[in-house]
């Protein structure tokens, strides 16, 4: 189980590209919080639970009550690296932990995403349009675990989710 969460936060962080700054937990049932990824964070994972460690605090996190995993990174435009952006693409998916229909909920009239869903061995286990305003995707057939959902839009990724199937 802690290789599987692991690769999920390493394929979040090389997703996001090598410019990431912050890493943003959020929460099912509350607001997000940031780390300093300059400060470089301690993840752990024991007993279905990450745990982010930065210094002498550590923040637990349930595992199955993370609703989103996101990044932070320097405008692209800005050398100094001090203007950010939190990528919040108007992109949403839930319930998750999932039983069997995943709702993704894209808030911005757009044509051409496609969703890709991986499973932790990076093998693909489904793919179609992902369509305004709303796309049902079944994944009743999906095995209980950790999968990896991606949005696509002319070939770039546009927002990446860790999903969970009870």
């Amino acid at each position: 189980m802690k290789t599987i969460l692991t690769t999920a936060i390493i394929l979040a962080l090389m997703t996001t590209g090598l410019q990431a700054q912050n890493l943003y937990v959020q929460p099912i049932t509350g607001e997000q919080v940031a780390f300093e990824l300059a400060s470089k964070p301690k993840l752990t994972f024991e007993n279905r639970t990450m745990t982010v460690g930065v210094g002498q605090q550590e923040t637990p996190f349930q595992l199955n009550a993370i609703r989103n995993l996101s990044f932070v990174k320097s405008e692209p435009n800005d050398p100094s690296g001090l203007a950010m952006t939190v990528e919040d693409n108007g992109i949403h998916l839930f319930p998750n932990p999932v039983e069997d229909v995943l709702t993704l909920e894209i808030n911005i009239p757009s044509q051409g995403m496609i969703y890709r869903i991986f499973d932790m061995s990076g093998r693909q286990m489904a793919m179609g349009l992902a369509q305004y305003p709303q796309t049902l995707i079944n994944v009743q057939a999906f095995r209980s675990g950790a999968y990896i959902l991606t949005v696509e839009q002319g070939g770039a990724q546009v927002q990446s989710f860790r999903i969970v199937k009870n």
